[in-house]
């Protein structure tokens, strides 16, 4: 009501307050004396409710902390409450618990995130696997030009072996695109 006194309060969100380890919330109390977790609270909730006796309607988000560590957050939306006259009598807000679809919004968006990167990574792999391409087809077209003792032979073995390993980088790189299973191998690095 007016004199922030609890006309009604809805045993749902009763229990659900009590549960997070808020204070007793009951009809009859008043809200000018009401302890929330501390006084910073209490204080931000009164003027909520003010605000809803001075005619506006609103929508916060609130998070409520319990004592275990564990929170869950709360969409409340203050209305003043009209007589048939309209005048404003009281305030009323509704509470609705927003904490699993908050979860599943943060899933989604990881989820999204992680479809970029693979994207990301699948295009990389695709230029990447076509400069490694080039490289071997050079290499192929040197080896063919060099006489079976070059010295050079040596060398352009090194750039195909690291030319090989760059083409197993590139698998991954793929699988991690297509979510595939990557089968990880030793390789000697020598």
């Amino acid at each position: 009501d007016r004199d922030l006194r609890v006309v009604a309060a809805n045993p749902a969100w009763v229990a659900a307050y009590e549960r997070l380890g808020g204070a007793t919330f009951r009809e009859g109390m008043s809200l000018a004396t009401w302890s929330e977790h501390d006084e910073a609270q209490r204080t931000t909730s009164l003027e909520l409710w003010q605000r809803a006796l001075s005619g506006e309607r609103f929508t916060v988000l609130r998070e409520i902390s319990a004592h275990t560590g564990t929170a869950e957050e709360f969409e409340v939306t203050y209305s003043p409450v009209q007589d048939e006259r309209g005048t404003i009598v009281g305030a009323s807000h509704v509470v609705r618990n927003i904490t699993e679809r908050r979860q599943q919004e943060a899933e989604e968006s990881e989820s999204r995130r992680l479809e970029s990167v693979g994207r990301l990574a699948g295009g990389v792999a695709h230029d990447f696997n076509n400069l490694m391409t080039a490289v071997m087809g050079y290499s192929e077209l040197i080896r063919a030009s060099l006489e079976p003792n070059d010295p050079r032979i040596a060398d352009l073995a090194e750039v195909e072996k690291a030319a090989s390993r760059a083409g197993e980088l590139t698998q991954q790189l793929l699988a991690f695109a297509r979510r595939r299973e990557v089968r990880p191998k030793d390789i000697d690095p020598g």
